[in-house]
């Protein structure tokens, strides 16, 4: 592209607005479409929005690769893979997806040469935890490389996000046919495995060979395969041992450069078996840089005070201290993990979070626990895992394997008793503690999800009356604490739960509700009750008018899956039918028609 502005001619989408954001500036330019800064018009909000090109737009096969990126990435749900909030049409053929706005660089924009292994480590050792949650979903990106590898700026080492699912594919899959096409090459040839080169079945493997040649390229500042064209490239790949690391750049340790070898293995079954694999690899090839360089510091890459927040998913680090830092206060506190009671040792405690010390294996993140301040255990609070700091991490930063936890929707007596602990104040004696029961009985209304079927253990095509009578079971249970010995905080807390408990209830409790609330969700079949239930025609589409009012785009998309699904239905295939269905009912839940022909298929196969 050229850079004099005169000779570049002006692009069209520039300053138009596709679903609620205007489009400002071009910030990314490849061969499937562009990427844009979009703006949300009424409250300045950002966002990139990836914009197909438009003569790519006829093919259809094409439309569902891009497609496919959105659906791989929520089918992932990772925090270091790029977020795709949503992926609609401006007729009649501008395909978009709206992504999370990301401020950094990619790893390619690196300096040239090699860089310090006490900052390339981290940032390998979090694609790998985003690979292992992909080739876990049984995705596999099969363009992994530098320009895909965004660093983005935060306090501490950089935070990974990987983009450009734009090629993934399931693996061992058949969803995906179709979308490339027999003898064809996709990927970047300087980051391809040798069977992706021939042409062959992928699995998460290929990726991890991709890994490795950007890790090699880290290392020693140069790939280990260039020159050649395209061809020569694939058959060194195939047939040519790689220089080891550690003799291009003696400042790469041992450890390392075995474990960029490994990844490189020419047979798949050669190297580590999965994303995880490569990751301990890593790990151990840091613990042992930063045992041989000394003390970590802040300009080694990785932070040097602890810090005084708790680790969200988009913070990477833990606290590490240094020399010159007070150790920070630690003390004994109470983890609840599946009703199972443990005490631990908390520090870093701030009014977002704590860390707790626990050993391996560590809870999974996005684990909802419940954490104490005291042990035994006083006031409680729900939290969940936001960052895993694994042993062998652990001792390379100077302290105890646990897990940064986030607080949840604290209630008074918690949030009283973290301000006593910031104060350096010992915690209140708890008076007229109660029957351990009631406890019990205010844990479980504590830790109950948000949605209103989950929050009442129902399923989300309930009939209204189980919907009524579960929510008298509740109600009698926490209105009934006070008479069972329940302190006034308790008591407090009780009806406090109760009125969320009873908001929830309202909103499906009686189809016009309800059929608001399950289209938002998508639950066409909780809509379906409600049709059942008596809700009319007039009503439903008035709801149906302001559901896709705010959903723009909504019907195109849900009328293309119905075509494909009448097309399964004329041709006999009744299963693939249903489900194509149900991918448009998702779509446009209220669709009283859509409704309709699904129910009735379904009907008509016995189902």
């Amino acid at each position: 592209m050229s850079s004099t502005p005169a000779t570049s001619p002006p692009d069209p989408l520039l300053g138009t607005t596709v679903g609620s954001f205007r489009l400002v500036r071009r910030i990314g330019h490849g061969g499937m479409g562009s990427v844009y800064l979009g703006e949300q018009t009424l409250i300045g909000s950002k966002v990139a929005v990836k914009v197909l090109h438009e003569h790519l737009a006829s093919d259809a096969s094409l439309v569902q690769r891009f497609y496919a990126e959105a659906r791989a990435v929520n089918l992932i749900g990772h925090p270091n893979i790029v977020n795709i909030f949503d992926m609609s049409v401006v007729p009649p053929r501008r395909y978009y997806l709206i992504m999370e706005y990301l401020e950094g660089e990619p790893l390619s924009a690196a300096p040239p040469g090699p860089m310090a292994p006490e900052r390339a480590l981290p940032i390998l050792i979090q694609v790998c935890q985003a690979l292992q949650a992909a080739h876990a979903r049984g995705v596999v990106h099969r363009d992994l490389k530098p320009e895909n590898i965004f660093l983005c700026r935060r306090d501490g080492p950089p935070f990974v996000k990987i983009l450009d699912f734009g090629i993934a594919k399931l693996f061992g899959s058949e969803m995906q046919e179709g979308q490339t096409h027999a003898g064809w090459i996709v990927g970047t040839p300087e980051y391809m495995a040798p069977e992706q080169g021939a042409a062959e079945t992928l699995d998460g493997r290929a990726d991890l060979y991709a890994l490795g040649v950007i890790a090699y390229r880290l290392a020693t500042g140069r790939l280990p395969f260039s020159g050649g064209g395209v061809t020569g490239i694939l058959l060194a790949h195939r047939d040519t041992p790689p220089l080891p690391p550690r003799e291009l750049n003696p400042r790469v340790s041992e450890a390392w450069s075995d474990a960029i070898l490994g990844a490189l293995a020419k047979r798949r079954e050669d190297r580590f078996p999965d994303a995880d694999a490569f990751r301990a690899a890593l790990e151990r090839a840091l613990t042992r840089t930063a045992a041989s360089s000394g003390p970590v510091t802040a300009q080694s890459g990785l932070p040097a005070e602890p810090a005084q927040r708790v680790p969200t998913p988009h913070v990477t680090h833990a606290p590490a201290p240094s020399s010159p830092t007070p150790t920070p206060v630690t003390f004994r506190g109470t983890l609840i993990i599946d009703g199972a009671s443990h005490a631990v040792d908390l520090r870093d405690l701030s009014r977002a979070g704590v860390y707790a010390c626990v050993p391996e294996p560590l809870p999974a993140l996005f684990t909802r626990v419940q954490v104490s301040l005291e042990h035994p255990a006083g006031a409680l609070t729900r939290a969940e895992v936001v960052r895993q700091v694994p042993e062998v991490q652990a001792r390379a930063w100077g302290f105890a394997a646990g897990v940064a936890l986030q607080f949840l929707e604290t209630a008074p007596p918690f949030k009283e008793a973290v301000t006593r602990r910031l104060k350096g104040l010992a915690p209140l004696t708890p008076k007229g503690a109660g029957d351990p029961e009631v406890e019990r009985v205010l844990a479980r209304a504590r830790s109950a999800p948000t949605d209103p079927y989950a929050r009442l253990g129902l399923a989300t095509d309930a009939e209204f009356d189980d919907i009524r009578s579960r929510w008298r079971e509740l109600r009698n249970e926490l209105e009934g604490l006070q008479g069972r010995g329940a302190n006034p905080g308790q008591q407090d807390e009780a009806r406090r739960l109760l009125a969320k408990l009873s908001e929830s209830v309202e909103r499906i409790a009686t189809p016009t509700r309800r059929a608001e609330t399950d289209a938002e969700a998508g639950n066409f079949r909780g809509v379906a009750r409600c049709i059942a239930a008596g809700l009319t025609v007039t009503v439903l589409e008035q709801h149906r008018a302001r559901f896709l009012a705010t959903h723009p785009g909504a019907e195109a998309r849900a009328q293309i899956q119905a075509a494909a699904a009448r097309g399964f239905e004329s041709s006999g295939q009744r299963i693939q039918a249903l489900e194509t269905y149900e991918g448009a009912l998702e779509l446009d839940p209220l669709n009283l028609a859509l409704q309709q022909r699904f129910w009735g298929l379904r009907q008509r196969g016995g189902l």
